[in-house]
């Protein structure tokens, strides 16, 4: 699959559609107030998932299985579109096949398809209310020429995952905190239109970030910031934003800075910087998603470093 030809990931959705179905379980503005331990809840919950120590080896899987991972990508948000699943279904998707990357090594005899479809089909059955049999015959003629596996392969590998997820499928995601965000934030500005934005930058960064390295949290704020707030701004800036938050909620500050910025670069190379908090275009353009040097060469891999005023970082030029 070439890995720049990413225009299949086209989205035919109007705004409505998206903002009906990015996340039943996302939190109302009109009810935030009275809501306050839902969110502590939520905290609470990507917090002690995250508090284990997944850093280092998710950097081995990320370097390893990086190819692979955004091939699995590529062919969930195929199938996305062309089964007309909702974007959370994809996301969630991902977020299972991370996981499993993280707490697992994937055999060489096993075809690496099998691991996603399991995955996509743990979350459509979590997200969507339809029957799953074409997932089912989509996926078994896409990859037929491959050799793919039937439905009892599907079911078997689907057991191995809830096995590696300790039978978890209730998972955070960063969908979960923009409302909350946008009220925080952008208390005067209508919701949706900063939150279909939003859920563009959370797009936007997926091949680039393992999502097992940042809280949901932390990316959602990211998103939160870059479609609110014009221009780049400084790690000061940042931490004098969401100081008093970040008190309350144990925000990771560092993974809201480092999600910032690569969001930052996403928006510039696809010209979106000062693309005004309008509602989200019938259709998204992914071309700029993926860094292609970044992914075919271990020696091309993105590291965030901060100059001596804590701004993002330039974008680092790769030779091709």
């Amino acid at each position: 699959m070439d890995l720049e030809d990413t225009s299949f990931l086209l989205c035919d959705e109007d705004h409505n559609f998206l903002m009906d179905n990015i996340n039943d379980n996302s939190l109302n503005q009109q009810h935030l107030n009275s809501n306050v331990e839902n969110i502590e809840y939520l905290f609470t919950r990507e917090t002690e998932f995250h508090s284990f120590n997944y850093c280092s080896k998710s950097t081995t899987c990320h370097v390893h299985f990086n190819h692979t991972r955004i091939n699995a990508i590529d062919t969930i948000f195929k199938t996305r579109e062309k089964l007309g699943f909702k974007l959370s279904t994809a996301y969630l998707s991902v977020t299972y096949f991370d996981q499993f990357l993280v707490k697992q090594s994937i055999h060489e005899d096993r075809p690496i398809q099998e691991f996603y479809v399991a995955c996509m089909s743990l979350a459509a059955k979590m997200m969507e209310e339809r029957d799953l049999q074409l997932l089912f015959k989509y996926t078994t003629e896409t990859d037929e020429e491959q050799g793919f596996a039937d439905k009892k392969s599907i079911w078997e590998m689907e057991v191995e995952v809830l096995s590696s997820l300790e039978w978890e499928l209730t998972t955070v995601t960063p969908f979960d905190f923009l409302h909350y965000f946008v009220y925080l934030f952008c208390p005067e500005s209508l919701p949706d239109p900063l939150i279909s934005q939003a859920v563009q930058h959370i797009v936007d960064i997926l091949k680039d970030v393992n999502l097992m390295d940042h809280r949901p949290s932390a990316i959602a704020l990211a998103a939160i910031l870059t479609v609110a707030f014009d221009g780049t701004l400084t790690r000061e800036i940042i931490d004098l934003q969401i100081a008093e938050i970040s008190q309350q909620l144990n925000l990771d500050i560092e993974g809201v800075f480092s999600c910032y910025c690569l969001m930052q670069e996403k928006s510039t190379e696809k010209g979106k910087l000062n693309t005004p908090a309008t509602t989200l275009t019938a259709q998204w353009s992914y071309t700029s998603v993926l860094d292609h040097s970044s992914v075919t060469s271990s020696k091309a891999k993105r590291k965030l470093c901060y100059d001596n005023k804590e701004n993002c970082p330039r974008k680092i030029s790769h030779r091709r």
